[in-house]
């Protein structure tokens, strides 16, 4: 069943569009992260399922009724805003139970619905305490019980992560990634981290410049990204621009720095045609000066510039010919532990792991 369904929702401030005509469909019990740079639109558009924001053009429908334009205290729908937003002088208790004093609940409801609530977030010994006297973690805590307390039928989330250190962000991913599979919420979720995009969700709305630019699983947006900005923003990237040779099965590369590499399989271009080769770190191998290519491996010589020791791992930074910068990384102490800066090697990937984008130089 389809939860929250957005068809042709833009933005527009003084005839400026800072979101294009957006389409978007979330699944009921999906977690959909919204995952953008600074200005990307990815919180306007939260801003506008929220109903804090009017809709310029569009439609937006939640469980299948038209809530375009429905006040946002009419949607059943929850945020939790990055600032917590809880009132100073409330005790904890107070604080979740006001959506229901609100609703003008019963009393004996709002007393079990926010112990319910609280225990849910693990927080049941602290009813009685003020934000001030709880941690960042303990406040955000909070903030997600009062969205919960209600039972809303959509779940948004505006980087409620966002003022927490990295322990305390580490260890709320896990409790909400938890509360998103105990109680089947459905969660949009608006980030710029891109670790917490792909530890929390289902599937990654990646958003650039007012506009969404892919729409995939965490996995599928790593490993098949379809644009240069999708490889770039999700994860590091090497990115070697060449020209393409040969045609059918027999497609090849001419990189910039001289050698001929082997093209995916699946790849289609035309002769001359001015590309660039995206290989991710973690898939470049690194042999001995000297090895040659083979059916499953490109080979290219490449000048180590540094070394960097990451504790379970160790980052190499290398450089072609052209001077075309290339970080590849490594947990096989063996393998780089004796490798120095200034050291000729050759580095390889297979063309499997390689993406092909058409360049425009």
């Amino acid at each position: 069943m389809i939860k929250l369904q957005l068809s042709g929702v833009s933005k527009s401030y003084g005839g400026l569009e800072v979101l294009s005509p957006t389409d978007m469909e979330v699944k009921e019990g999906e977690f959909v992260t919204l995952l953008g740079p600074s200005g990307s639109g990815k919180t306007t558009l939260l801003k506008m399922i929220a109903g804090i924001t009017d809709v310029t053009q569009g439609r937006i429908l939640i469980g299948g009724s038209d809530v375009t334009h429905v006040p946002a205290r009419h949607r059943d729908l929850a945020m939790v805003f990055q600032n917590y937003a809880l009132v100073g002088h409330m005790s904890v208790f107070e604080n979740v139970a006001f959506p229901l004093k609100v609703r003008r609940l019963p009393s004996a409801e709002i007393r079990r619905k926010v112990t319910a609530a609280l225990a849910t977030v693990r927080l049941e010994q602290f009813a009685g305490r003020k934000p001030a006297e709880l941690s960042g973690g303990q406040q955000q805590r909070v903030a997600i019980a009062r969205a919960l307390v209600y039972d809303p039928s959509l779940v948004l989330m505006d980087e409620p992560l966002g003022a927490l250190d990295k322990r305390l962000r580490d260890q709320l991913q896990e409790e909400i990634s938890q509360l998103h599979r105990k109680l089947g919420i459905t969660v949009v979720y608006v980030t710029h981290d891109q670790q917490e995009a792909m530890s929390l969700s289902d599937r990654i709305v990646l958003m650039n410049h007012g506009r969404i630019e892919q729409v995939a699983a965490p996995e599928e947006l790593y490993r098949r990204p379809d644009t240069e900005f999708a490889a770039e923003f999700l994860g590091d990237s090497n990115f070697l621009s060449g020209k393409a040779a040969g045609t059918g099965q027999s497609q090849s590369i001419c990189l910039s720095s001289g050698e001929d590499v082997r093209a995916p399989q699946e790849c289609v271009l035309s002769s001359g045609a001015a590309v660039k080769v995206m290989v991710r770190p973690e898939k470049i191998v690194l042999r001995p000066l000297g090895t040659c290519a083979s059916e499953d491996l490109n080979i290219v010589p490449a000048t180590v510039v540094e070394r960097v020791f990451l504790g379970g791992m160790t980052r190499l930074i290398l450089e072609l010919a052209d001077g075309t910068p290339v970080r590849a990384v490594s947990s096989d102490d063996m393998t780089v532990a004796e490798i120095a800066s200034g050291t000729r090697i050759n580095m390889g990937w297979h063309p499997k792991d390689a993406i092909i984008f058409k360049s425009a130089s």
